[in-house]
């Protein structure tokens, strides 16, 4: 989540709230399983869905009619969506990011995770499927490496947690 100041972008007629619609996953568990290990993924039915909760924008008119609460503290699920949809119901003016203009990557494990591989790639409410050769090279151009690479970086070479 970014929080936004009081500048221009948040001034009226600009955006209250911006998103990301589809993301990408990274799972070094499954590396050596031809196709399975980076993912492309997308809600099903596109802007009429909420937003995806990383990487989501809000300004500070937005975060002040809210009254800086995003998220249900007492759910161990749906956190992302009670921030859209209060969002919503507050009118707020929702954008979206297109995918060639930045992207998310999700990095999993085999460490804990709120949300696992194997869950994501098989709910009803999103499209996933293995990164073709043009989203790779788009990963490449947004990080300057390969996914694979990244995560070697930061986990000191151990992928696997």
């Amino acid at each position: 989540m970014t929080a936004a100041g009081s500048g221009a972008a948040a001034g009226p007629g600009f955006l209250d709230m911006l998103g990301t619609w589809s993301w990408y996953v990274y799972d070094a568990a499954t590396r050596g399983e031809p196709g399975s290990a980076l993912w492309h993924l997308a809600y099903r039915g596109g802007e009429e869905r909420k937003s995806l909760g990383a990487g989501r924008w809000y300004s500070r008119r937005l975060l002040d009619l809210l009254g800086w609460r995003l998220f249900d503290t007492k759910r161990e699920a749906k956190l992302d969506t009670f921030g859209y949809e209060a969002a919503r119901k507050a009118g707020a003016r929702i954008g979206r990011v297109p995918p060639e203009q930045g992207c998310i990557l999700s990095v999993k494990g085999q460490w804990e995770a709120l949300n696992p591989t194997e869950i994501i790639i098989r709910s009803p409410k999103i499209v996933c499927r293995p990164a073709d050769a043009r989203q790779r090279a788009f990963l490449r151009a947004q990080f300057g490496q390969e996914p694979e690479a990244l995560l070697a970086g930061a986990t000191g070479g151990d992928e696997t947690g």
